[in-house]
């Protein structure tokens, strides 16, 4: 069976959109200065911190990888691609400590929630991220898998 978990490309798209937009608007302030009425200074401050919200945003963004999990009653695989690499570990099924559901609340305080596999050698494996109902279907089908039932791609 397959889970995929291809949230981190979304971070990529709109942290790049994010940066491009950063981008033109400093060259066309390098082009034009700053508008008539607001000093210098006060502009450069306001781009200074736009710039180490957009780095910082991308520090995040692309520490996120996408994952791909291929699980039967033998072995566990997992690939993680970030953007620049990628990383496989393999696993028995005997080496998973834990497999739940994280709950948080996002910046609105609306619930998020992950689907997520912890291992033995303490690296956290996230399934799936979404509604509950679907966090709960991708763990059942993880654990039908683990058993020797057949599954899918989820």
């Amino acid at each position: 069976m397959q889970i995929k978990n291809n949230m981190a490309i979304a971070y990529w798209i709109i942290v790049s959109l994010f940066m491009a937009v950063i981008v033109a608007m400093t060259y066309v302030f390098f082009l034009d200065g700053s508008p008539d009425g607001y000093p210098t200074p006060f502009i450069s401050a306001i781009f200074g911190l736009f710039w180490i919200f957009g780095l910082g945003s991308v520090s995040y963004a692309f520490s996120k990888p996408r994952v791909l999990v291929l699980v039967d009653q033998a072995s566990i695989s997992v690939t993680l691609h970030y953007l620049f690499k990628t990383l496989r570990f393999d696993y028995e099924p005997n080496q998973v400590r834990h497999a739940g559901i994280i709950e948080s609340k996002d910046s609105e305080g609306d619930p998020h929630f992950t689907a997520q596999v912890t291992m033995l050698d303490g690296k956290n494996i996230e399934l799936k991220e979404g509604s509950r109902e679907v966090c709960e279907h991708v763990l059942t089908q993880f654990e039908s898998a683990l058993q020797g039932h057949s599954g899918g791609v989820v």
